[in-house]
């Protein structure tokens, strides 16, 4: 009987190193894209006709469809630079993908004209990591654009967060019309709705002085508003809120339009011809449902480790969402019993061999050489399901007097949490998963998780 084989797996990585390096190469290209911005100034951007159209349908048809073509693309009929498609081209060719909020609506654009959707998925990623009170109106312009819902919700979470900083906020006061109507038309805030009120009359001003028009007079404040004016939930106010509003800004309601605000604010059941009557949600936020304590002590194997490195790092990840609370830390010491000073960062991981994606929190501790260091986070870090997060603790190890920093704790690679909750911890310096003892230095993550019955205000 002949002997049967046996197949090796291998995680091949030559494959993508070759490919990266034809990234924007112009001695291997075989066809250049001409960005035109004026007759001195032409750009060409490489490519590969076989990698393009090995992803791409519409770069298929162009490359080897019945109206093929065999010379460079002249790219005068779009709008998007050509910066923006050097981005757009690297999910042809690089393992990780850089991209900026700069660019990132056009290589959004791209996508979707190409029919790809992962790389709209990796565009979506960016903007959830990247906004920020100033730029959520971008995020939630694309998401509305290209009918995002996941965005969508995410950045109506986010306005509703901090509603006081985002209708002050540059990014709201040069909204579009459009998206301001957006804006008003949702159902929950969590703020007063004079703030609101205060908020529409700052973009009126905003877009008065970009068209040259002074922006203190009422009439054109009522024009660039036009029928978003009725957006405002005027019934939602209190009296006294409607009365300062109407001194200050004289002269901008009617008196028919000041008798319906009016009757709105003293009976909830009076219909307007048209402002709009329905109430905002105003409900606080659901509190975290319970805490979760994962304990990574092995406590069936004792033995004493040196930490000769100055950098322990603990990489994990969950099978579930979770908010990453507290994180406590063993004990660590030295013959002197001097504590070990150390800097924490806390992040989602690109790559758990490379860097982080985003760093959520960062700070100076020292280690306690008697009892566990628990520390709080000031915000809980989201933990998204199969993500692979780390803490990077980098010590400052004192070589120069001979300290060796010693830990008599062995830690567990996975740990079983209440309602099917699994916390999986790996050890980077040996292929991601090692089955022997782990030896870092975070002993126990404090979770919260929130009710699955919760819906946002």
């Amino acid at each position: 009987m002949a002997k049967q084989s046996t197949l090796i797996s291998y995680k091949n990585v030559l494959v993508w190193r070759g490919c990266e390096k034809l990234y924007l190469d112009e001695r291997t290209a075989d066809v250049f894209f001409i960005f035109e911005s004026t007759t001195e100034n032409v750009e060409k951007v490489p490519g590969h006709k076989y990698i393009l159209s090995s992803i791409s349908e519409k770069f298929d048809a162009m490359f080897y469809g019945p109206n093929k073509t065999d010379s460079d693309v002249i790219m005068d009929n779009t709008p998007v630079s050509s910066e923006a498609f050097k981005q757009f081209l690297q999910f042809f060719y690089r393992h990780t993908v850089n991209l900026s909020m700069e660019h990132v609506a056009e290589v959004m654009d791209l996508s979707k004209e190409h029919m790809l959707h992962d790389c709209i998925t990796a565009c979506i990623d960016l903007c959830k990591e990247s906004l920020s009170t100033d730029n959520i109106c971008l995020g939630y312009e694309l998401a509305i654009l290209f009918e995002q819902e996941d965005l969508k919700k995410f950045c109506e979470e986010k306005i509703n967060e901090h509603p006081t900083e985002f209708f002050q906020s540059n990014g709201f006061l040069l909204c579009q019309p459009n998206l301001l109507r957006y804006i008003l038309q949702l159902g929950s805030f969590k703020c007063d709705e004079s703030l609101i009120f205060d908020g529409c009359m700052a973009w009126a001003k905003a877009a008065c002085i970009q068209k040259g028009l002074y922006e203190n007079d009422m009439h054109n404040i009522r024009s660039e508003l036009g029928d978003l004016f009725y957006e405002i939930r005027f019934g939602d106010m209190t009296l006294e809120m409607f009365n300062a509003r109407v001194d200050l800004y004289e002269g901008l309601f009617s008196m028919e339009e000041f008798r319906d605000i009016i009757r709105m604010i003293g009976s909830k059941d009076y219909q307007p011809p048209k402002f709009n009557r329905n109430l905002r949600n105003r409900k606080p936020k659901q509190p975290i449902e319970k805490q979760l304590l994962c304990d990574r002590i092995d406590r069936s194997e004792i033995g004493l480790t040196e930490y000769r490195k100055n950098c322990v790092p603990t990489v994990f990840s969950t099978n579930r969402l979770l908010y990453l609370k507290d994180i406590y830390c063993g004990t660590l010491f030295d013959e002197t019993n001097t504590h070990a000073v150390c800097t924490m960062q806390v992040g989602e991981l690109i790559d758990v061999f490379e860097e982080f994606r985003s760093v959520n929190y960062c700070c100076q501790i020292n280690l306690n050489s008697v009892s566990e260091t628990k520390i709080e986070l000031p915000t809980p870090v989201v933990i998204k399901p199969d993500a692979i997060y780390g803490i990077v603790l980098q010590i400052g190890l004192n070589h120069k007097h001979g300290h060796k920093y010693r830990s008599c704790l062995k830690l567990k690679h996975d740990v079983q949490l209440d309602d099917g909750i699994a916390i999986r911890f790996y050890d980077i310096e040996n292929d991601l998963i090692n089955n022997g003892p782990m030896c870092d230095l975070v002993t126990k993550l404090n979770f919260e998780r929130q009710n699955e019955d919760y819906a946002m205000c």
